[in-house]
């Protein structure tokens, strides 16, 4: 968006300088005549009148929304809107309810500078629901509670960071076919 705001004010700054130069330079030359009187009779001239005005101002709003829209259609920039937009949507789906376990996974996806263009998850967080007591952090995939099912039973938190990948990949995949 930079690009565009730099280009439109260099066409703005050359329109001006050329459209301007002339009526600016007779008015330098009349207050600098023997005659030291202001007038503003050059501005009803032929040569400055409200209808090439009105012509710039349309011709410069015509160029400008022409280097907009291409700018909009180019297939760079639509393939990388549509890829920040399925970011995004991959970026919300952080959380999962695991029913036979009882368990909350929360965690934060990873989509940007990849090698290997997948996304993945950091910060993955268990937290054991069960009724016996409040929902709290599990550490080294077992719940605190001694009487808890979740702190007999270990959950590989491998398996279930695999599997949370494993459909954050489908995800993306089926966004991108989705789009296209």
């Amino acid at each position: 968006m930079k690009k565009i705001w730099i280009i439109i004010w260099s066409l703005v700054n050359f329109a001006f300088s050329g459209f301007l130069a002339q009526p600016l330079t007779d008015f330098v030359k009349r207050q600098f005549s023997e005659e030291s009187t202001v007038s503003l009779g050059w501005l009803l001239d032929n040569r400055f009148s409200l209808l090439y005005v009105v012509i710039f101002i349309v011709l410069f709003l015509a160029v400008v929304g022409l280097i907009v829209w291409v700018w909009y259609l180019t297939p760079g920039n639509r393939r990388k809107r549509k890829e920040q937009k399925i970011q995004s949507e991959l970026k919300k789906f952080n959380s999962m309810y695991f029913q036979d376990y009882k368990i909350r996974a929360t965690w934060e996806v990873v989509t940007e500078g990849l090698l290997d263009d997948n996304p993945f998850i950091t910060n993955l967080q268990l937290f054991c629901l069960n009724e016996q007591h409040q929902p709290v952090r599990m550490q080294n995939g077992m719940c605190p509670h001694q009487g808890c099912p979740n702190h007999i039973r270990r959950v590989d938190e491998y398996k279930i960071k695999n599997q949370i990948e494993s459909e954050l990949i489908l995800k993306k995949q089926s966004m991108r076919s989705d789009n296209n």
